[in-house]
Protein backbone atom coordinates (compact mmCIF):
# COMPACT_ATOMS: atom_id res chain seq x y z
CA UNK A 1 0.00 0.00 0.00
CA UNK A 2 1.37 3.39 -0.97
CA UNK A 3 1.18 5.68 2.08
CA UNK A 4 0.30 8.67 -0.07
CA UNK A 5 -2.96 7.07 -1.05
CA UNK A 6 -4.49 7.03 2.40
CA UNK A 7 -3.49 10.45 3.64
CA UNK A 8 -6.84 12.03 2.99
CA UNK A 9 -6.52 15.68 2.02
CA UNK A 10 -8.48 17.79 4.52
CA UNK A 11 -6.20 20.63 5.57
CA UNK A 12 -5.73 21.02 9.32
CA UNK A 13 -2.93 23.60 9.55
CA UNK A 14 -3.18 26.80 11.62
CA UNK A 15 -4.83 28.82 8.86
CA UNK A 16 -7.47 26.16 8.32
CA UNK A 17 -8.17 25.85 12.05
CA UNK A 18 -8.63 29.59 12.52
CA UNK A 19 -10.89 29.82 9.46
CA UNK A 20 -12.91 26.87 10.74
CA UNK A 21 -13.58 28.53 14.09
CA UNK A 22 -14.64 31.79 12.44
CA UNK A 23 -16.96 29.96 10.03
CA UNK A 24 -18.61 28.06 12.83
CA UNK A 25 -19.57 31.35 14.44
CA UNK A 26 -21.05 32.98 11.33
CA UNK A 27 -22.18 30.01 9.23
CA UNK A 28 -25.88 29.26 9.17
CA UNK A 29 -27.01 26.19 11.05
CA UNK A 30 -29.44 23.50 10.01
CA UNK A 31 -32.52 23.61 12.22
CA UNK A 32 -33.31 20.35 13.96
CA UNK A 33 -36.19 18.56 12.32
CA UNK A 34 -39.63 18.87 13.86
CA UNK A 35 -39.92 15.11 13.50
CA UNK A 36 -37.17 13.12 15.28
CA UNK A 37 -35.40 10.44 13.29
CA UNK A 38 -37.25 7.13 13.48
CA UNK A 39 -34.49 4.53 13.52
CA UNK A 40 -37.00 1.73 12.93
CA UNK A 41 -38.72 3.17 9.85
CA UNK A 42 -36.79 6.08 8.31
CA UNK A 43 -33.80 3.95 7.13
CA UNK A 44 -36.10 2.02 4.78
CA UNK A 45 -37.27 5.28 3.21
CA UNK A 46 -33.67 6.43 2.72
CA UNK A 47 -32.67 3.11 1.15
CA UNK A 48 -35.65 3.17 -1.20
CA UNK A 49 -34.71 6.69 -2.27
CA UNK A 50 -31.14 5.64 -3.00
CA UNK A 51 -32.26 2.54 -4.85
CA UNK A 52 -34.38 4.68 -7.12
CA UNK A 53 -31.42 6.72 -8.41
CA UNK A 54 -29.44 3.60 -9.27
CA UNK A 55 -25.85 2.51 -8.55
CA UNK A 56 -23.27 4.97 -7.26
CA UNK A 57 -19.83 4.33 -8.73
CA UNK A 58 -17.17 4.12 -6.02
CA UNK A 59 -14.45 6.73 -6.44
CA UNK A 60 -10.71 6.23 -6.06
CA UNK A 61 -8.41 9.17 -5.42
CA UNK A 62 -5.30 7.05 -6.05
CA UNK A 63 -2.11 9.13 -5.76
CA UNK A 64 -3.82 12.39 -4.86
CA UNK A 65 -5.14 14.34 -1.91
CA UNK A 66 -8.43 15.03 -3.67
CA UNK A 67 -10.83 13.66 -1.04
CA UNK A 68 -12.58 17.06 -0.92
CA UNK A 69 -13.41 16.79 -4.61
CA UNK A 70 -14.35 13.12 -4.34
CA UNK A 71 -16.69 13.66 -1.37
CA UNK A 72 -18.14 16.80 -2.90
CA UNK A 73 -18.78 15.00 -6.19
CA UNK A 74 -20.62 12.24 -4.35
CA UNK A 75 -22.77 14.81 -2.55
CA UNK A 76 -23.63 16.80 -5.66
CA UNK A 77 -24.45 13.71 -7.72
CA UNK A 78 -26.62 12.04 -5.09
CA UNK A 79 -28.51 15.14 -4.01
CA UNK A 80 -29.18 16.34 -7.55
CA UNK A 81 -30.47 12.92 -8.62
CA UNK A 82 -32.78 12.57 -5.62
CA UNK A 83 -34.18 16.10 -5.74
CA UNK A 84 -34.80 15.94 -9.49
CA UNK A 85 -35.99 12.33 -9.57
CA UNK A 86 -33.24 11.37 -12.01
CA UNK A 87 -30.72 8.52 -12.32
CA UNK A 88 -27.41 9.17 -10.58
CA UNK A 89 -24.91 11.00 -12.79
CA UNK A 90 -21.24 10.88 -11.83
CA UNK A 91 -19.82 14.30 -11.02
CA UNK A 92 -16.22 15.27 -11.72
CA UNK A 93 -14.12 15.36 -8.56
CA UNK A 94 -11.53 17.28 -10.53
CA UNK A 95 -13.97 20.11 -11.27
CA UNK A 96 -14.45 20.60 -7.52
CA UNK A 97 -10.94 19.95 -6.22
CA UNK A 98 -8.62 21.54 -8.79
CA UNK A 99 -9.84 25.14 -8.28
CA UNK A 100 -9.57 24.88 -4.47
CA UNK A 101 -6.43 22.76 -4.23
CA UNK A 102 -4.22 24.04 -1.42
CA UNK A 103 -1.11 25.53 -3.10
CA UNK A 104 1.33 24.05 -0.58
CA UNK A 105 1.19 20.27 -0.73
CA UNK A 106 -2.35 19.75 -1.94
CA UNK A 107 -5.56 19.02 -0.07
CA UNK A 108 -8.29 21.57 0.62
CA UNK A 109 -9.85 23.43 3.52
CA UNK A 110 -13.41 23.00 4.75
CA UNK A 111 -14.30 26.57 3.79
CA UNK A 112 -12.97 26.31 0.24
CA UNK A 113 -14.90 23.09 -0.35
CA UNK A 114 -18.08 24.63 1.02
CA UNK A 115 -17.75 27.74 -1.12
CA UNK A 116 -17.00 25.73 -4.26
CA UNK A 117 -20.13 23.63 -3.95
CA UNK A 118 -22.39 26.45 -2.74
CA UNK A 119 -21.30 29.22 -5.09
CA UNK A 120 -19.65 27.60 -8.13
CA UNK A 121 -21.02 24.11 -8.68
CA UNK A 122 -19.42 21.27 -10.61
CA UNK A 123 -19.08 19.58 -13.98
CA UNK A 124 -20.17 16.10 -14.90
CA UNK A 125 -17.48 13.43 -15.17
CA UNK A 126 -18.43 12.93 -18.83
CA UNK A 127 -17.40 16.55 -19.47
CA UNK A 128 -14.25 16.61 -17.33
CA UNK A 129 -12.59 13.33 -16.44
CA UNK A 130 -10.91 12.98 -13.04
CA UNK A 131 -8.80 10.07 -14.30
CA UNK A 132 -6.15 9.20 -16.84
CA UNK A 133 -7.11 6.79 -19.67
CA UNK A 134 -5.90 3.84 -17.56
CA UNK A 135 -8.35 4.72 -14.77
CA UNK A 136 -5.79 6.06 -12.31
CA UNK A 137 -5.26 9.62 -11.12
CA UNK A 138 -2.68 11.61 -9.19
CA UNK A 139 -2.05 15.07 -7.80
CA UNK A 140 -0.45 16.27 -11.04
CA UNK A 141 -3.74 15.89 -12.93
CA UNK A 142 -5.46 18.22 -10.48
CA UNK A 143 -2.90 20.97 -11.08
CA UNK A 144 -4.51 21.61 -14.46
CA UNK A 145 -7.33 24.13 -14.20
CA UNK A 146 -7.49 24.99 -17.91
CA UNK A 147 -11.05 23.65 -17.94
CA UNK A 148 -12.24 26.80 -16.11
CA UNK A 149 -13.49 28.45 -19.27
CA UNK A 150 -16.57 30.72 -19.41
CA UNK A 151 -18.71 28.00 -21.08
CA UNK A 152 -17.75 25.44 -18.43
CA UNK A 153 -18.35 27.92 -15.63
CA UNK A 154 -21.88 28.33 -16.94
CA UNK A 155 -22.36 24.56 -17.04
CA UNK A 156 -21.17 24.30 -13.43
CA UNK A 157 -23.99 26.53 -12.20
CA UNK A 158 -26.43 23.71 -12.92
CA UNK A 159 -25.11 22.00 -9.79
CA UNK A 160 -24.47 25.11 -7.67
CA UNK A 161 -26.57 27.69 -5.87
CA UNK A 162 -26.72 26.33 -2.32
CA UNK A 163 -26.55 27.69 1.21
CA UNK A 164 -24.02 25.88 3.43
CA UNK A 165 -25.29 24.92 6.88
CA UNK A 166 -23.77 23.26 9.92
CA UNK A 167 -25.05 19.92 11.24
CA UNK A 168 -24.76 18.98 14.91
CA UNK A 169 -22.27 16.25 15.78
CA UNK A 170 -24.73 13.59 16.96
CA UNK A 171 -26.03 10.46 15.20
CA UNK A 172 -29.58 11.79 15.45
CA UNK A 173 -28.82 15.19 13.93
CA UNK A 174 -26.78 13.63 11.11
CA UNK A 175 -29.50 11.07 10.42
CA UNK A 176 -32.17 13.79 10.29
CA UNK A 177 -30.01 15.84 7.92
CA UNK A 178 -29.64 12.82 5.63
CA UNK A 179 -33.35 12.02 5.77
CA UNK A 180 -34.46 15.60 5.11
CA UNK A 181 -31.57 16.86 2.93
CA UNK A 182 -30.36 13.63 1.25
CA UNK A 183 -26.67 13.64 2.29
CA UNK A 184 -24.05 15.38 4.41
CA UNK A 185 -20.32 16.01 4.16
CA UNK A 186 -17.85 15.73 6.99
CA UNK A 187 -14.21 16.35 7.80
CA UNK A 188 -12.97 13.48 9.94
CA UNK A 189 -9.60 13.18 11.65
CA UNK A 190 -7.87 9.83 12.14
CA UNK A 191 -4.77 7.95 11.00
CA UNK A 192 -5.37 6.43 7.59
CA UNK A 193 -2.19 4.53 6.91
CA UNK A 194 -0.58 1.60 8.70
CA UNK A 195 -1.81 -0.45 11.62
CA UNK A 196 -4.37 -3.23 11.60
CA UNK A 197 -6.93 -3.00 8.77
CA UNK A 198 -9.87 -2.70 11.18
CA UNK A 199 -8.56 0.68 12.29
CA UNK A 200 -9.49 2.33 9.01
CA UNK A 201 -9.83 0.07 5.98
CA UNK A 202 -12.74 -2.06 7.19
CA UNK A 203 -16.44 -1.32 6.78
CA UNK A 204 -16.53 -0.49 10.52
CA UNK A 205 -13.36 1.55 11.16
CA UNK A 206 -12.18 1.78 14.75
CA UNK A 207 -10.13 4.56 16.27
CA UNK A 208 -6.46 3.59 16.52
CA UNK A 209 -5.47 6.33 18.98
CA UNK A 210 -4.18 8.82 16.40
CA UNK A 211 -5.94 11.77 14.78
CA UNK A 212 -3.14 13.25 12.72
CA UNK A 213 -4.74 13.27 9.26
CA UNK A 214 -7.87 14.88 7.89
CA UNK A 215 -10.25 13.40 5.34
CA UNK A 216 -13.53 14.41 3.66
CA UNK A 217 -16.37 11.94 3.22
CA UNK A 218 -19.99 12.00 2.07
CA UNK A 219 -22.52 10.29 4.36
CA UNK A 220 -25.74 9.13 2.71
CA UNK A 221 -27.33 6.41 4.88
CA UNK A 222 -28.52 6.01 8.48
CA UNK A 223 -29.61 2.75 10.07
CA UNK A 224 -29.43 0.52 13.14
CA UNK A 225 -26.50 -1.88 13.30
CA UNK A 226 -27.02 -4.36 16.13
CA UNK A 227 -29.39 -1.79 17.69
CA UNK A 228 -26.71 0.95 17.51
CA UNK A 229 -27.50 4.15 15.53
CA UNK A 230 -25.06 4.10 12.62
CA UNK A 231 -24.19 6.46 9.78
CA UNK A 232 -22.83 5.08 6.51
CA UNK A 233 -20.46 7.15 4.37
CA UNK A 234 -18.90 6.68 0.95
CA UNK A 235 -15.13 6.29 0.75
CA UNK A 236 -12.82 7.40 -2.06
CA UNK A 237 -10.14 4.72 -1.66
CA UNK A 238 -11.57 2.41 -4.33
CA UNK A 239 -11.33 -1.30 -3.52
CA UNK A 240 -9.13 -0.67 -0.46
CA UNK A 241 -12.41 -0.46 1.49
CA UNK A 242 -14.91 -3.30 0.91
CA UNK A 243 -17.79 -2.04 -1.25
CA UNK A 244 -16.46 1.50 -0.89
CA UNK A 245 -18.51 2.35 2.21
CA UNK A 246 -17.78 2.70 5.91
CA UNK A 247 -20.03 2.80 8.95
CA UNK A 248 -19.67 5.10 11.95
CA UNK A 249 -21.23 5.28 15.40
CA UNK A 250 -20.70 7.12 18.67
CA UNK A 251 -18.38 4.41 20.04
CA UNK A 252 -15.41 5.74 18.08
CA UNK A 253 -16.15 8.78 15.94
CA UNK A 254 -19.59 10.38 16.02
CA UNK A 255 -19.94 12.93 18.76
CA UNK A 256 -16.18 13.15 19.33
CA UNK A 257 -13.68 15.89 18.39
CA UNK A 258 -12.46 13.56 15.65
CA UNK A 259 -15.46 14.81 13.66
CA UNK A 260 -13.94 18.19 12.86
CA UNK A 261 -16.81 19.57 10.79
CA UNK A 262 -20.18 18.27 9.61
CA UNK A 263 -22.19 20.23 7.07
CA UNK A 264 -24.61 20.08 4.20
CA UNK A 265 -26.28 22.48 1.79
CA UNK A 266 -29.88 23.58 1.36
CA UNK A 267 -31.77 25.81 -1.04
CA UNK A 268 -32.09 29.43 0.03
CA UNK A 269 -35.79 29.60 -0.83
CA UNK A 270 -38.55 26.98 -0.79
CA UNK A 271 -42.12 26.97 -2.14
CA UNK A 272 -44.75 28.57 0.08
CA UNK A 273 -46.71 25.80 1.82
CA UNK A 274 -50.12 27.21 0.81
CA UNK A 275 -49.58 29.81 -1.94
CA UNK A 276 -48.59 28.13 -5.25
CA UNK A 277 -45.85 29.94 -7.12
CA UNK A 278 -44.65 31.92 -4.10
CA UNK A 279 -41.23 31.32 -2.59
CA UNK A 280 -40.23 31.95 1.03
CA UNK A 281 -36.89 31.84 2.91
CA UNK A 282 -35.99 28.26 3.81
CA UNK A 283 -37.13 27.75 7.42
CA UNK A 284 -34.45 25.08 7.89
CA UNK A 285 -31.76 27.77 7.87
CA UNK A 286 -30.93 29.42 11.18
CA UNK A 287 -28.61 32.39 10.65
CA UNK A 288 -25.90 33.29 13.14
CA UNK A 289 -27.91 36.41 14.03
CA UNK A 290 -30.96 34.31 14.87
CA UNK A 291 -28.83 31.88 16.87
CA UNK A 292 -27.54 34.86 18.90
CA UNK A 293 -31.09 36.06 19.54
CA UNK A 294 -32.15 32.56 20.54
CA UNK A 295 -29.21 32.33 22.94
CA UNK A 296 -30.16 35.49 24.80
CA UNK A 297 -33.83 34.53 24.85
CA UNK A 298 -32.89 31.20 26.41
CA UNK A 299 -30.95 33.03 29.14
CA UNK A 300 -33.93 35.18 30.08
CA UNK A 301 -36.38 32.28 29.87
CA UNK A 302 -34.37 30.41 32.52
CA UNK A 303 -34.67 33.21 35.08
Amino acid sequence: MNPCKLQGGARTDLRAKISHKIRNVFRSKLARAAKPFDWNNDPAMIDARLSKIGPIKIKDQHQSYSCSGQAGAYWVGIVYAVLHNLPYTEISARSIYAPIRYPYGGGATDGDLQNQIANVGALEEAILSSYYPDGTTDEALFLDTSFETPPNMILETKYGGWVKVSVDNTPEAIAEAIRDNVAVLWHIDSHFDGGAPEFWLSNYPRYAGQSDEGHFMCAHRAYLSNSVPTIQALQSFGTEVPNGVQNFDSNNYLGTPRMVDIFTFVTKFVPHPTNPGQMIPNPAIISWQQRLVNFFLSLFSQQ
